[in-house]
């Protein structure tokens, strides 16, 4: 009888260990799969597709962000450290409410370019501040005017500014070039917002390969303009190096190489061992009476 409770006790272990191997190389199976730089999945639901136009750090909990192929999908694209910046896109919300970002990076080097698309959760990400938040921020005080920054214009340089009070200029129309004529300020839009100096700005959609500028009307040549509503410095998560490709495990998908499936599966595998042990017990028992 103790050799049989011995013998089946060993095959237990056996099972036990095979299995802790298969999920592990399943795992890192899934895992090393190369997918090609697409959007495949975002051609395949263009209607499920949201338009983004902002820009947002990466911000993990694991001090790194790793992209999939597609959303819920074990197939990592590629990964970056907290603090780097990543410009979506698209986003996309699956069946259980989680909001996706898609885009594009290169991933290769200076001798070679390899772009890759990746989709990643929004929720792993922080946005950076900029013009399309502060008009929407501010929508409700703006003025609707129409304007031509041309009627402010008397002399020097021509100052192109993120938003208002950003202290950021985003560029710079010199004045001889103004002179000659090579670059004409006739800039003209609807909205106006007035900051609490009484300083009139004046909003551009596009400006010269700028989106979503703004001019000071009142000071158009000042370029020390105080920043009274800089962009806020988010709090991140410390940056960590990712693991070499295919070796991170990801919280995006369903990956079943992590640490829980993993005590889950070998918990179940353990419990129906016991079980099995008390069975041929039990019956080795009733033979022997």
């Amino acid at each position: 009888m103790e050799f049989d409770i011995r013998r089946t006790q060993l095959t237990v272990l056996i099972v036990v260990v095979v299995t802790i191997m298969l999920i592990s190389t399943a795992g890192r199976a899934r895992a090393d799969v190369m997918i090609e730089p697409d959007n495949d999945f975002w051609r395949r639901n263009t209607d499920k597709m949201v338009s983004m136009v902002h820009n947002f750090y990466a911000n993990g909990e694991a001090g790194y962000v790793i992209f999939v192929a597609e959303p819920n999908i074990v197939r990592e694209s590629f990964s970056v450290s907290n603090g780097e910046i990543i410009y979506i896109t698209y986003t996309y919300t699956d069946d259980a409410g989680v909001i996706w970002g898609v885009t594009e990076r290169n991933t290769g080097n200076a001798d070679r370019t390899d772009w890759k698309s990746g989709w990643v959760k929004m929720s792993e990400l922080q946005v950076i501040y900029d013009s399309y938040i502060f008009y929407d921020e501010n929508k409700d005080s703006f003025l609707n005017r129409t304007f031509n920054a041309a009627d402010y214009y008397t002399d020097g340089d021509f100052i192109v500014w993120t938003w208002p009070g950003s202290g950021v200029i985003e560029q710079v129309i010199r004045e001889n070039l103004i002179a000659d004529g090579e670059l004409p300020i006739d800039v003209m839009g609807e909205t106006i917002y007035i900051d609490s100096d009484g300083r009139e700005w004046g909003h551009a959609a596009y400006l010269y390969g700028s989106r979503d500028v703004w001019i000071c009307l009142t000071e158009l040549s000042n370029n020390e303009i105080p920043a009274f509503n800089s962009a806020p410095m988010p709090e991140l998560t410390a940056a960590v190096e990712p693991p070499p490709h295919g070796q991170a495990s990801s919280g995006n998908a369903r990956n079943l190489s992590s640490p829980m499936m993993v005590i889950t599966l070998v918990s179940l595998v353990a419990m129906l061992s016991l079980v099995l042990i008390r069975v041929l017990w039990d019956r080795k028992s009733k033979k022997n009476q």
